[in-house]
This record gives structure tokens, C-alpha cells and sequence, in this order.
């Protein structure tokens, strides 16, 4: 059985692994299906998520090169060897790949901050003068959140696990998708992710790894991160899918964390998750971006077609 260090590692395997697994679920044309690109995958992705976006966007302010430097980091993320990881299955070449990159997980939250900062009022993006709890207050905060309480239908477009919140006891989707994460909690899911998540958290579906790990952000990392003066949360106050991500970069950050023998003989899976939960995330907000402000879709073709790793991993994909 393994310590908790190695168990703190595990089960941030196991979520990154079912985030990206919920999300294929709900996007995929065939039930249980995976893509076997990530090409595919942001493709049908995209049209998924159009088809369930209706106003009102969220209004977004940015500064010029803003969007230039948020496709700079995806970029940094996937890396020169992103060549690995556009297929979601190993092949003989990238099967052993080295090394287990486990910091990407604070370079993609890194990353996927700055894409929500497009959502801040503009007097409030001084991120440096700002604590994380007061901009997580505004993008999803239980009275004026602008995704939380303006806009949760744009969560609802994201799909899964961006429409989930929880209060200490258990998961919900927000509004009308109720009844699509109660089809998708009896997805089938591929025999060997079922192994993957039996190995990593007990569990064999990526539902019941979602919704602990929002229920147990709700009751572990919430209070600390939100009330310094230790006092109970408000009546009201949920965990979004913001908060697992802020709690997990800390474990890797700061927590005593040690991954498994198993993850670095085998780095392929994670390597290849990080990218494209990262990269699915860009992809959701900014088509809501885009939605609100068309000339986002013209920077990200002009900064795909200067970048030559974003130009290999999204070659021929209409991404926004």
C-alpha cells in the first residue's frame, strides 16, 4: 500500500487522467470511444462546445500581447518533444519516453490562470497586488462570480469536469447538465483505464474520482485557502473545478509528493494528460472568449502559424 506521499501523487494521476476521460466522453461521437489524436479530439471538442454556448459571454478585457503570451506557455508546455504525445495511445517510440515532467501541472495551472484572467474586469487584473482568494472570489465566488454565479451556462458548454461544483457532502453539474453527467456516470470506460484508476484511487470510473476530489476540495483545501481567520466557510460557498486545480499545484508544489515507480517507468500517460487536459482547458475558455470578442480566434492563427509546436500539434484543427 503506498505511503501518503505516493498517494497524494496517485490520486492527482488518477484526476488528471478522469478529467480528460469525462471530457472525451461527453465530446466523443461513439460512447466509450477515445481519439486516437488530439487533433480529433479539440475538433470535436470545439463543436460540442459552440453548440451549447448562448449569450450572455462573459465580457473579457486583455492588454495587448496578453492571448500572444498565454499561447506562448501551451507551447513551453507541449514542448520540443510534443511529437510524443498528439496520439493518446504510446507507440513503440514514445512508450518510454523520459522524463516523468511532473512540474507541468504547475505550468499549466500557471498557464490556465492567465487564460481566466481575460474574464477579470480590467481594475482587477493587477494579479501581483491581488491574492489568488480575492481573483478566485471574482471568476467563482458564490455572490458575483463570473462564471459561477453571471455565466454558469458557459460552464455548462465546457462539459465535464468544468460544469461539477460541491459543498462538503457531494457533486453536483450546474443547471440543465444534471442530466447529462447523470448518462455520462454510466459511460463505458476503456479496460485499461479501468486498471489505471483501480491502481491510482480505487475506483474504476472517472464519475466517482471527479466528484471526491471536488467534495474533498470543498472540505480540505477551501477553508484554509479562502478564510485565513479559520472561521466555518458561508452557507453557499461550493468548490469549483478552479479549486481542485489550485490544490493539486500546491500538492505538487509544496507538498511531500513522490511519484510511483509505476509513473516513471511508464511517464507516456501523464506526460501526454498534462498536455491535453491543458490544452482542452485553453480551448473551452477561449472559444467563450471568442464568442465575446471575435479577434481572439484571428491571434491564435496568426500565433499557430508563427509557432512551430503549435503549428505540429494542431496542424489542420479549426481550434477557435
Amino acid at each position: 500500500m503506498p505511503d501518503e506521499s505516493s498517494h497524494r501523487w496517485n490520486w492527482i494521476n488518477a484526476f488528471l487522467t478522469a478529467a480528460l476521460n469525462a471530457a472525451i466522453a461527453h465530446s466523443s461521437r461513439t460512447p466509450g470511444q477515445i481519439p486516437e489524436t488530439l487533433g480529433e479530439f479539440i475538433t470535436d471538442y470545439v463543436k460540442t462546445v459552440r453548440s451549447g454556448l448562448r449569450p450572455p459571454y462573459p465580457a473579457i478585457t486583455r492588454k495587448p500581447g496578453e492571448l500572444e503570451y498565454i499561447f506562448h506557455l501551451e507551447s513551453e508546455l507541449w514542448g520540443s518533444d510534443w511529437k510524443h504525445y498528439v496520439r493518446f495511445f504510446a507507440t513503440e517510440e514514445s512508450r518510454n519516453c523520459q522524463p516523468l515532467q511532473t512540474f507541468h501541472f504547475a505550468l499549466a495551472f500557471f498557464t490556465i490562470e492567465r487564460c481566466l484572467a481575460l474574464f477579470l474586469p480590467d481594475e482587477k487584473k493587477k494579479w501581483g497586488e491581488r491574492g489568488r482568494a480575492s481573483r478566485r472570489r471574482d471568476l467563482f465566488g458564490r455572490e458575483h462570480g463570473v462564471f459561477s454565479v453571471n455565466c454558469p451556462h458557459c460552464l455548462e458548454a465546457m462539459g465535464p469536469p468544468f460544469f461539477l461544483c460541491a459543498d462538503g457532502k457531494q457533486a453536483t453539474a450546474v443547471g440543465t447538465a444534471t442530466t447529462v453527467w447523470s448518462k455520462l456516470t454510466q459511460t463505458p470506460v476503456p479496460p485499461e483505464l479501468r486498471q489505471f484508476y483501480r491502481a491510482t484511487s480505487r475506483y474504476e470510473h472517472f464519475a466517482p474520482i471527479l466528484e471526491a476530489a471536488f467534495v474533498r476540495t470543498h472540505a480540505s483545501h477551501l477553508p484554509k485557502a479562502l478564510n485565513k481567520d479559520k472561521k466555518p466557510l458561508p452557507p453557499g460557498t461550493r468548490a469549483w473545478w478552479y479549486d481542485v486545480l489550485w490544490r493539486y499545484s500546491e500538492s505538487i508544489r509544496y507538498g511531500h509528493l513522490v511519484p510511483t515507480s509505476e509513473a516513471c517507468e511508464s511517464p507516456f500517460f501523464w506526460n501526454r494528460s498534462i498536455r491535453w487536459f491543458t490544452s482542452l482547458t485553453i480551448t473551452g475558455l477561449l472559444t467563450i472568449a471568442a464568442a465575446a470578442e471575435p479577434s481572439v480566434a484571428g491571434i491564435w492563427e496568426s500565433c499557430r502559424r508563427k509557432n512551430p509546436v503549435l503549428g505540429g500539434v494542431f496542424e489542420g484543427v479549426a481550434r477557435l
